[in-house]
């Protein structure tokens, strides 16, 4: 039904905005669409179990077609799951609670970000101590942050919003 995508699509149209590209990663693929998507020019990438999204993007090769997409001018907006496949790997989304339900080995995702990115953040110390592992491990920041935190990166600079915790390397 599109629930979620339709109330994202209210709140956009409350700023101006026409979001008419929904992209499904898993059970409505529709490759013809797809051919669309480098006109358009905002994606929004929504949120779900993220090792499901990554599953269905690389069994796809769109993690190719995305960075295209972005060196063209195109915006991807990433909530939650969709946040999490722009960056280097999706080895944060066992921080938010995601399950590897359909037990992928490579984690690796389109890498449009040089940071990793945790959304829901609690405040607790397992979650900072997980992500510190990660940060260390991948010799890479986390951002951990509230669903009140955003980033925006914008011609490599980056602006947030709220109080994301960023842990280093």
């Amino acid at each position: 039904t599109r629930y979620f995508h339709t109330k994202t699509q209210a709140f956009y149209k409350t700023t101006g905005i026409n979001l008419d590209c929904y992209i499904d990663f898993e059970s409505g693929y529709n490759e013809s669409f797809y051919q669309e998507v480098p006109g358009k020019p905002i994606v929004h990438l929504s949120g779900g179990n993220t090792y499901r999204f990554l599953q269905g993007m690389q069994q796809r090769n769109l993690e190719t077609k995305l960075r295209q997409y972005v060196q063209n001018g195109g915006v991807l907006i990433g909530v939650s799951a969709g946040a999490m496949l722009l960056t280097p790997s999706i080895d944060t989304a066992e921080i938010c609670g995601d399950t590897n339900q359909v037990n992928i080995s490579n984690t690796k995702a389109p890498g449009l970000t040089e940071f990793h990115y945790s959304p829901h953040y609690r405040g607790n110390t397992k979650e900072q101590a997980l992500a510190k592992q990660l940060a260390i491990m991948h010799k890479r920041s986390v951002f951990l942050c509230r669903d009140s935190d955003s980033l925006i990166i914008s011609n490599g600079q980056i602006t947030t919003f709220g109080s994301p915790q960023v842990l280093t390397g």
